[in-house]
């Protein structure tokens, strides 16, 4: 199992925020692999990256994603780094965020409870 470093992305957050229920069901994942997707895809779009995406690169992105343990102790790193990303990029991620939290068709106590903790780290 991998885990995420104290290098977060958007990935890290959100992957802890479909874990906060103790499950993470596939329409979760499709919501984080399309994150993912976009971000690469807008990287590309800004000549940051010379990847061309696949249909087996994203299989494996989705894989990859799955695997993921983003260590919750690094929630106020991985949310600094969120929030320093660009407007349009932090549109993109709180767009993902709303849709992660609808996915499954259930919004639990716990993912309430994870997003209030994402408010109260923001308040400080």
């Amino acid at each position: 199992m991998k885990t995420q470093s104290p290098r977060p992305n958007g990935r890290a957050l959100l992957v802890l925020a479909a874990r906060a229920d103790g499950k993470f069901d596939r329409d979760e994942l499709k919501v984080i692999a399309d994150y993912a997707e976009q971000e690469l895809l807008q990287m590309q779009r800004l000549g940051r990256s010379g990847l061309v995406l696949t249909g087996e690169m994203l299989e494996q992105l989705t894989k990859m994603i799955r695997e993921l343990r983003p260590r919750p102790d690094y929630i106020t790193e991985y949310l600094e780094r969120v929030e320093a990303m660009n407007e349009a990029a932090l549109g993109r991620f709180w767009r993902a965020m709303n849709c992660l939290l609808h996915a499954d068709g259930d919004f639990s106590d716990d993912e309430a409870g994870f997003i209030d903790s994402l408010d109260a780290i923001r308040q400080r």
